[in-house]
């Protein structure tokens, strides 16, 4: 009965659905959990990485101001600073110029990078004394004639500096401006012109002065990029500022608003902005702040691969449920349907007699239908519920771990880039100290009166307070050109200790780096060489030697992170390590390695994020927890559903018990619209039918004729559609003999231009109607182009030639089907019409920007702009505008072949696909397709 079918569909349907919202709900708290653990871990990670990078920022950039106000404190050493406070413009010129020269040796000798400073000033006190400007890198002064402190005194442009004295400033034009009093009488014209010109020189500039001490104002002239010396390349997504404690920026890599440092801790997050991606970090001795503005990686999970991973994953396995469930209650109730049926045709008539055949009991008796019910429906939840939990929950803590691991890899390489920053830094800064030293004249003098005099004891003329950057040494040692020790810094009643090996000293004017020294304490360490002339006139000369401390090169860490390195040099000898494990230590740390640069070191980062493994233990078993819950509660619901669904059953087996033993049958009254329903339902009809055998019979009758008759045009029509079926497999056959008939008679009567043809339509025709997927080899594309080429050429007398530029490993990406032959048809028919000869087609291929580029080129007719412009305005309409005809305007013969091909690529790759076409009147027309090569079955490589 139809009724009884809608009934039956009704209950599996509800069974679907149980299992599906179950499954949802699984797959949904699943993911959830993956997503938290996720966010939670990368959320951690980027606060942690943050706080890291903040630190080792810090010391970057300490370490890089500290290098430049060192210097600033060379240049006012008497080195420097005694030719500016000496009358030079009162001496006689050769003087001036010896003492300047000297000067510029002195400058030159200490190799100031121009990363760091561009241009030095040197005024003088006043107009008897000589104030110039030195670009560094050049060999020259630049004089100020008119420039001298007494005139900036005078004009109040001092008072700048007296208020910004050794810190790092910037003036902007209303500033300078502001301050500049340019009514004094003592202010000349000439000095008026040379304050405007020094103004311009130091407007918006980043500078550090010393406000005129020893009667000498040095002004350094910055390098705009000083502060970002202290940042590896790869910044990330991140967002540098600093800024001094007046909230003036000094220098950003931010495109919009700084936040203030004021509501920054110097290690805490900056709560008071509401905004947790930002840190600051603070320089107390240059009253500076870092501010780092980065976006906390909170939700990026959901923005990343994993949330669609997750989705694909949940969507298969709903998808998958739902099927499985589906065709599993159908096989579950199939006995009920089979039973109902027997029941409705069980009544017979037999000589006008009733007669009621029985159900076969091994209807149900063996195999699958043997099982109860509610196992059936256990079993069910647990291959559609249960287990797919289970995979999906494995699946999904596998691919949320690699997730991991590859963060923890991004965040070891952004802490390795900043520490290789702050290590590289580092050795600069000590080459400098050791340049800084070998240019003081007190140790010339030192070193000159001690290869002198040995009677004298000097020592204590040499004062290391004056010395900057000597708190990361060890100790230094003077030495001899023979190794042997002239001075000591530590143990100086002891010098011969310090001697070394005449093998470490090098004839070189710039400092170098030495990693198989035997200190004092008979420990291999790195030290910094710097050969040093003595100015006696004498060529004599002798070497500084440096010791740096042990945490010379520390980097940052903390007590999530922990960090350990491994520095080598050119030769692989060590040069400094510390908290580095060869095996790996407490767990599998994460590596990253880079060349040091300035230097010819190598160095080996470990990370080891603490944090990762205690969250992950604890993912896990929320996962199992959730998992086991799962399994319970798809038990229940299916032991639930089999009490409801077996109840009518025992009604009807108690009724049908009663009419066995009282002789009578009686029908059962049962509300239910489903597949037990439909038992019920049978058997209160068959009641029905005992008692109206007669009439019954007649009606049996005639339906088992009309059954007959349906069935023998059932059967009339499967012999039709095997027939066609078989002509549909005979046609291409039977078509591929022909031509290899033809073949091989055209190869017997020597005809092999025919041969060929044939053969080449013969593929072409295999091609044109393969069946399977959408896309093919390029090499097969290609292919199939030259069958249809090897036909065209025939065809037209060989009045054009083919060229195919395609290198191998590009023919082995896939590529949508078709795209080629139409766009090689358009050049022959239009591209070539009339012509005799001189045609050429040139189709080539190359990869660019991971995307295939593909170009059919001819030298044919071309088309003129204004055809060119149609077809291109024809290509630019999406394809539901394509009307053709339909909106009034004329097709063009041109671009039918191009518009199908354009259409298919746009369906089949959507935006990832473009086409252009270029054709020049008379010189022919090109056209260029690019297709994505990432996506799998649509330009992706085979496996």
């Amino acid at each position: 009965m139809p009724e009884n079918r809608k009934h039956s569909g009704m209950t599996i349907r509800r069974i679907v659905a149980l299992v599906v919202l179950l499954t949802l709900a699984s797959q949904a708290v699943l993911i959830s959990i993956g997503m938290t653990y996720a966010n939670s871990i990368n959320r951690s990670m980027s606060v942690q990485r943050g706080g890291v990078v903040a630190d080792q920022l810090q010391r970057n950039m300490t370490n890089r101001l500290n290098d430049v106000n060192n210097l600033l404190l060379v240049l006012q050493t008497p080195e420097f600073s005694d030719f500016f406070r000496q009358l030079m413009n009162l001496r006689e010129p050769a003087y001036v110029a010896g003492e300047r020269r000297k000067l510029l040796e002195n400058l030159q000798a200490l190799q100031i990078s121009r990363q760091e400073v561009e241009s030095i000033y040197f005024i003088g006190l006043n107009a008897n004394q000589a104030s110039y400007r030195m670009d560094v890198g050049s060999d020259r002064f630049v004089e100020l004639p008119g420039l001298h402190s007494d005139v900036l005194d005078s004009s109040k442009v001092s008072n700048l500096f007296l208020r910004d004295h050794d810190q790092f400033v910037r003036y902007g034009k209303q500033e300078l401006l502001d301050a500049y009093d340019p009514s004094s009488r003592l202010i000349e014209p000439s000095n008026k012109q040379a304050i405007d010109s020094f103004l311009a020189g130091i407007q918006d500039r980043l500078i550090l002065t010393n406000s005129n001490q020893y009667s000498l104002l040095v002004v350094l002239v910055l390098n705009e990029q000083l502060f970002g010396m202290a940042l590896p390349q790869e910044r990330g997504i991140a967002s540098y500022s600093v800024v001094n404690d007046r909230n003036r920026v000094l220098w950003t890599t931010a495109s919009g608003a700084v936040p203030s440092p004021a509501s920054c801790g110097p290690s805490q997050p900056c709560e008071g902005n509401g905004d947790p991606g930002v840190t600051s970090r603070e320089l107390p001795a240059f009253h500076l702040h870092i501010v780092i503005s980065s976006e906390l990686a909170g939700r990026f999970a959901f923005r990343s691969r994993i949330w669609e991973g997750l989705l694909a994953v949940s969507f298969g396995t709903l998808v998958l449920a739902s099927f499985i469930s589906f065709f599993y209650m159908k096989k579950v109730f199939q006995p009920f349907r089979l039973i109902s049926s027997k029941m409705k045709n069980k009544l017979k008539t037999n000589s006008n007699e009733m007669v009621l055949q029985p159900i076969p009991e091994k209807l149900i008796a063996k195999g699958f239908q043997a099982v109860s019910l509610r196992n059936k429906l256990i079993l069910l939840f647990c291959i559609t519920v249960s287990l797919p939990s289970a995979l999906n929950g494995l699946w999904y803590a596998h691919f949320l771990n690699r997730e991991v691991h590859h963060w923890a890899e991004q965040s070891a390489k952004m802490l390795g880039d900043f520490s290789v920053v702050g290590v590289a830094g580092q050795a600069s800064f000590l080459e400098n100290t050791a340049n800084e030293i070998s240019v003081s004249q007190q140790f010339q003098n030192y070193l000159t009166n001690n290869l002198t005099n040995h009677d004298r004891n000097f020592d204590a003329l040499i004062n290391l307070n004056m010395y900057p950057g000597l708190i990361d040494l060890s100790y230094f040692v003077l030495l001899d050109p023979f190794g042997t020790s002239l001075y000591s810094s530590i143990y100086s009643n002891n010098k011969d200790i310090f001697s070394v090996s005449p093998k470490y000293l090098e004839d070189r004017d710039d400092p170098y780096w030495v990693s198989d020294y035997e200190d004092i304490f008979n420990r291999v360490s790195v030290a910094v060489f710097r050969k040093i002339e003595l100015d006696d006139r004498s060529d004599r000369v002798t070497y500084l030697l440096l010791v740096p401390k042990d945490s010379v090169f520390q980097i940052a860490e903390s007590e999530q992170i922990r960090a350990g390195y491994a520095i080598t040099d050119g030769k692989g000898l060590p040069v400094s390590s510390h908290n580095y494990a060869q095996d790996g230590g407490m767990s599998s740390p994460h590596r990253y390695d880079s060349a040091i640069p300035g230097t010819d070191w190598h160095i080996q980062f470990q990370y080891w994020f603490q944090d990762i493994v205690n969250q992950n233990r604890v993912y896990q078993q929320q996962y199992l927890l959730c998992i086991l819950m799962v399994f319970l509660l798809a038990a229940g619901i299916a032991v639930w559903i089999a009490s409801v669904m077996t109840k009518p059953i025992k009604q009807l087996k108690e009724t049908m018990l009663a009419a066995g033993n009282e002789g009578f049958a009686r029908q059962l009254h049962y509300e239910g619209s489903n597949e037990i329903a439909g038992i019920i339902v049978s058997y209160n009809h068959m009641i029905v039918q005992l008692q109206q055998t007669a009439r019954e019979n007649m009606q049996m009758m005639e339906e088992n004729a009309r059954t007959k008759i349906r069935e023998n045009e059932l059967l009339k029509m499967k012999m039709q559609a095997e027939l066609n079926m078989l002509q549909a497999q005979i046609n291409p056959h039977f078509l591929y003999n022909t031509l290899e008939t033809i073949n091989m008679q055209s190869m017997k009567r020597g005809h092999h231009e025919i041969s060929r043809t044939v053969n080449a339509l013969g593929d072409l025709l295999r091609y044109s109607i393969a069946k399977g997927a959408e896309t093919a080899l390029l090499d097969k594309e290609l292919n199939h182009a030259a069958n249809y080429l090897t036909i065209q050429k025939v065809r037209f007398g060989g009045s054009f030639e083919a060229e195919f530029d395609v290198p191998d490993e590009l023919r082995q990406y896939h590529v949508l089907r078709f795209i080629l032959q139409p766009l090689i048809e358009n050049s022959i028919k239009h591209g070539f019409g009339g012509w005799d000869s001189g045609g050429k087609i040139v189709v080539s291929a190359a990869l660019e920007n991971g995307r295939l580029l593909i170009r059919v080129r001819d030298n044919g007719v071309g088309m003129d702009e204004m055809t060119l412009a149609k077809l291109r305005a024809d290509l630019s309409d999406e394809p539901g505008e394509w009307a053709g005809a339909e909106d009034g305007r004329e097709a063009d013969p041109h671009g039918i072949g191009l518009r199908n091909v354009y259409l298919r690529l746009k369906l089949f790759y959507k935006g990832g696909m473009s086409m252009e076409i270029d054709s020049v009147l008379m010189r022919g027309t090109e056209i260029a397709m690019r297709i994505p090569v990432d996506a799998e079955g649509s330009g992706g490589l085979t496996a």
